[in-house]
């Protein structure tokens, strides 16, 4: 939705923008090209873990107190914004739950708010020095699948052997030449 954004910029500093529909809500960078971007992410933590409705964009003629900059209308992807709370049913471990929930405890923090942060924080690589995501396990033979397999393998090679050894005693015995009586 096209947000208006008040933009300002002093000579040798970085673009500032305001965006006066949310109310301390503010950004800065270093191009105008880059302000956009950083506006989305102003707004996405102005409004993260708030519950309240998002406001309609205003009309910048009727807000008088801005002057000296200028005005841009930025396109802030409102769906990132929605904080509206949405109940999801997932199945966890009966000892993890009591794990989380005693920490949680110890937090004074409730289960559903410490999962959703969690989650994003790891999501977004605020945990990665600490949590550390494994590639899906590539599984194995289990050992005595091996065993089986091997042991296949040395009866058909030793079935192979014997017949080559049958073959060779039969044409060995053909070149012979047959005895007198």
């Amino acid at each position: 939705m096209l947000y208006p954004v008040y933009v300002h910029h002093d000579e040798g500093s970085a673009y500032g923008a305001i965006v006066p529909d949310f109310e301390g809500c503010f950004a800065a960078a270093d191009s105008l090209k880059e302000l956009a971007v950083a506006v989305q992410e102003a707004a996405g933590a102005f409004f993260e873990g708030e519950d309240v409705g998002i406001p309609e964009p205003s009309d910048p003629e009727e807000l008088d107190e801005f002057q000296g900059g200028s005005w841009a209308f930025i396109d802030i992807d409102t769906t990132k914004l929605n904080t509206a709370k949405e109940r999801v049913n997932i199945s966890v471990p009966a000892f993890a739950l009591r794990e989380i929930d005693d920490y949680i405890g110890r937090l004074g923090e409730n289960r559903s708010h410490f999962l959703y942060t969690t989650a994003l924080k790891v999501i977004r690589g605020e945990f990665s020095e600490i949590v550390q995501v494994k590639a899906p396990r590539q599984y194995k033979a289990a050992p005595a699948k091996k065993k089986v397999a091997a042991k296949k393998q040395v009866a058909v090679k030793k079935k192979a052997a014997s017949k080559k050894k049958t073959a060779s005693k039969k044409k060995a015995a053909a070149r012979r030449p047959a005895a007198v009586a």
